[in-house]
């Protein structure tokens, strides 16, 4: 088992009222300690957070997205007014994701020393695997000798489930060495880099894979129009990328990890100016366009695949390799903001009803199962 080196300070900051995208300085402060830098915050201000244009359409024209807030810390995320990304900004520096994620990110969401809940979340994300991989099942051929890449691939469940199915060479690319130290010992799924930036992995693998994953991985990026030119690099000629990532109608997942939170707009530009061609897309209908699938219980979807119920939280896509082109959606910061307001408050709501529907089976209902069960 391991121990991070980093200090944990993030425990000391409960949610609160949500601060002012204004209050960069407390913000600085708050990085500087998470970094264990708090000595000398000055020193440090500049490289770890800085201004930044839109990563999609690099556009500064933007709209701030009030209520932005992370542990009682303020994170200054904003609406670019000209494609509808939501972004932080000013954010931190790409070297202090990659020592972060690196070396606390996971020990942030697992406690190493805790065995039971590091095997839930090995059974949370063994589930997800095949999820997705009944998603991907019908629309990608994978044989033998194909190579498919996941970025950012955590335990490394969504590789080894699509090795196991198909017989394809699985890789992935991770920055925690924990982690890695997992699947490539237990599960055999080689590990390529720890960041998708690593220069060695266009000169080692350009046209090599028949399909590259990320799987609540995309947002977690620094760059994400870099990261899906350098996809487009490593694709073969017939390649495709997937991408499972959280929508910013429903469910506004504003942190320290997420610089960006996508629409399906903005997510589909993206693609089309990486030089993508999306092939299946699917999503709930934007808040207030149409009726929306509510999960089954307040964890989630029932089911599997494409045939289950579309679960709101999140954006599937498959797009196939192309030619860059601009795509354009007529939508604005505001019109974001709006709808992202209803279709958060929409699953606030379902969640408040889940939770009376649990506290009521547990009271009145279990007991009585319990009575029977003995007879």
């Amino acid at each position: 088992m391991y121990r991070c080196s980093t200090p944990h300070v993030l425990h000391k900051y409960q949610p609160e009222a949500c601060c002012s995208a204004a209050d960069s300085v407390e913000f600085v402060e708050w990085v500087a300690e998470v970094l264990g830098f708090a000595d000398n915050v000055t020193a440090i201000s500049q490289p770890i957070l800085s201004e930044t244009v839109c990563p999609i359409c690099r556009g500064t024209s933007r709209l701030a997205a009030a209520g932005a807030s992370w542990n009682g810390m303020p994170l200054p995320f904003t609406i670019c007014e000209d494609c509808g990304l939501k972004y932080m900004n000013p954010r931190p520096s790409e070297a202090w994701y990659e020592a972060y994620y690196n070396s606390t990110f996971w020990y942030e969401h697992t406690d190493a020393q805790d065995v039971a809940k590091i095997e839930r979340k090995h059974r949370k994300e063994q589930r997800r695997a095949r999820m997705l991989w009944a998603m991907l099942s019908p629309r990608v051929s994978l044989a033998p000798g194909d190579r498919v890449l996941d970025v950012g691939t955590g335990w490394g469940f969504l590789p080894n489930t699509l090795k196991d199915k198909t017989g394809c060479t699985a890789a992935a690319i991770e920055p925690s060495d924990w982690t890695a130290e997992f699947f490539t010992k237990e599960l055999g799924i080689e590990r390529l880099a720890r960041s998708i930036y690593d220069p060695s992995l266009r000169q080692n693998n350009a046209g090599q894979f028949k399909l590259v994953t990320f799987s609540t991985a995309l947002e977690n990026t620094y760059d994400p129009m870099r990261t899906l030119r350098i996809i487009h690099d490593l694709l073969r000629a017939d390649g495709m990328v997937f991408i499972h990532t959280p929508n910013v109608y429903f469910e506004d997942t504003v942190n320290i990890f997420h610089p960006q939170l996508f629409g399906p707009e903005s997510l589909q530009r993206l693609l089309a100016q990486a030089g993508f061609e999306v092939v299946w897309i699917r999503h709930s209908p934007r808040p207030g366009d149409g009726s929306v699938d509510l999960p089954s219980q307040a964890g989630g979807i029932s089911g599997e695949g494409c045939d289950s119920p579309i679960n709101p939280l999140r954006i599937d896509v498959l797009a196939r390799k192309g030619v860059a082109r601009n795509l354009v959606f007529e939508i604005s910061a505001t019109d974001i903001i709006a709808r992202q307001r209803e279709g958060l408050a929409l699953m606030e709501r379902h969640r408040r009803r889940a939770r009376m529907r649990s506290r009521l089976l547990n009271r009145f209902v279990a007991p009585v199962w319990r009575v029977l069960g003995r007879h």
